[in-house]
């Protein structure tokens, strides 16, 4: 594991666009994605495949935030299910010091499980997203005036789940945002999976490390699905 070289320390702070209020102590933590910790999931191979969704170093960061316990909770507060491909990102640091992103995602909405069919692209908004320390106002700097490890990008996450990535597919269980014509995450973290273009199952993105904790909680729809076959998975949404 390869910690950051300091721990950022978060006050309560209300997310516009998001509708989250975020009281997190972090732990940064490297995405290593290593079999011994994929072993910690289960002592047989499990049905499913991690896939490391971030090129950087994460931060796995608590939250205070509203879950749901079954498919039927989720539906309920869905407006839209839907299988999207991310086209497009932009971060918006919300705060500065020490630096919180959100990440816009614009995405082709390839085929709607629940809500408007004749919908082709929305936006959704995720806490979270590339954070550079070289361009944050709490980093300390050298009497020269040059950021002290000014190489040092990471991902900032909740519950070690990075946000969605430009290219990818997902399908998502989507809840109206707080910004006009915006949508977020049920569940923030849960009502999201990706599907693997190469295999068309789902897959896991969330650290696995955490995954092995909270499979069985807040990371329930995750392991529902992964490894299903995706038109499988839109059967079961669809029955909703």
């Amino acid at each position: 594991m390869r910690p950051l070289a300091n721990k950022i320390v978060l006050s309560c702070c209300l997310i516009a666009g998001i509708g989250l209020s975020v009281f997190a102590v972090i732990s940064l933590l490297a995405t290593d994605f290593e079999i011994n910790r994929i072993a910690m999931i289960d002592s047989v191979a499990p049905d499913f495949e991690f896939v490391k969704e971030s090129e950087y170093l994460t931060t796995a960061n608590q939250a205070s935030m509203e879950t749901y316990g079954t498919l039927a909770e989720m539906n309920d507060r869905a407006v839209m299910i839907a299988e999207v491909q991310i086209i497009d990102q932009q971060i918006e640091n919300i705060l500065e010091a020490p630096p919180l992103p959100v990440t816009w995602s614009v995405a082709e909405v390839r085929e709607v499980y629940k809500g408007d069919n004749t919908t082709k692209s929305i936006v959704i908004g995720e806490i979270g997203g590339m954070v550079d320390r070289a361009t944050s106002k709490t980093i300390e700097k050298e009497s020269n005036g040059i950021p002290i490890n000014s190489e040092n990008v990471y991902e900032y996450t909740i519950q070690g789940s990075p946000v969605m990535k430009k290219g990818n597919t997902y399908i998502v269980l989507l809840e109206q945002g707080t910004k006009e014509n915006t949508y977020a995450i049920v569940g923030t973290v849960q009502g999201k999976l990706r599907i693997s273009d190469t295999t068309n199952k789902g897959v896991v993105t969330i650290d696995p490390e955490i995954f092995a904790k909270q499979m069985n909680e807040l990371f329930w729809f995750q392991r529902k699905f992964a490894g299903k076959d995706k038109a499988d998975i839109a059967a079961a949404l669809k029955n909703y």
